[in-house]
């Protein structure tokens, strides 16, 4: 059962990569979701968010059991849930692709505004997974703006 909660926390090793694990997980996201959308919709990028959600809780839990850091860099599922929350409010195109991923990053490692509060004050795996889910809500809000107003031009 740890091989498996470790796998799921690490996202298959992706975590374990020594420079930036976080940035590859993103990076991971952008294909995977592009698949998905293509062939589930948006519904099926929604439900393997929630589902990663859920099960990346339970494997943050179990790895942490023999960790002690409260956030090992190794852990990278929160990554790919905070990288695909925006992926789902704008439309498959390589550069809106580009942009939900460098801003997700800067406000993932620059924790602006509710992001770095819930950093500071919520320990755990819920805390692990929510500020990633809080800056990828920021990177999507941000992308639903800008699209808009160049929709707007």
């Amino acid at each position: 059962m740890r091989k498996c909660a470790t796998l799921i926390a690490t996202v298959f090793g992706i975590g374990k990569i020594p420079i930036a694990p976080g940035t590859c997980a993103s990076l991971f996201t952008l294909p995977l979701a592009w698949l998905i959308i293509g062939e589930w919709g948006i519904f099926g990028c929604i439900t393997l968010t929630i589902l990663l959600f859920l099960i990346g809780l339970w494997g943050i839990r179990i790895y942490l059991e023999n960790s002690f850091v409260g956030d090992p860099p190794e852990v990278v599922i929160d990554e790919v849930i905070g990288q695909l929350i925006p992926l789902i409010f704008i439309q498959k195109h390589l550069l809106l692709y580009l942009v939900a991923f460098c801003l997700f990053r800067v406000f993932d490692i620059w924790k602006p505004l509710l992001i770095g509060e819930i950093d500071k004050k919520i320990r755990g795996p819920l805390g692990i997974m929510l500020d990633d889910v809080a800056a990828g809500s920021l990177t999507a809000i941000c992308l639903i703006i800008l699209v808009n107003i160049m929709d707007l031009l």
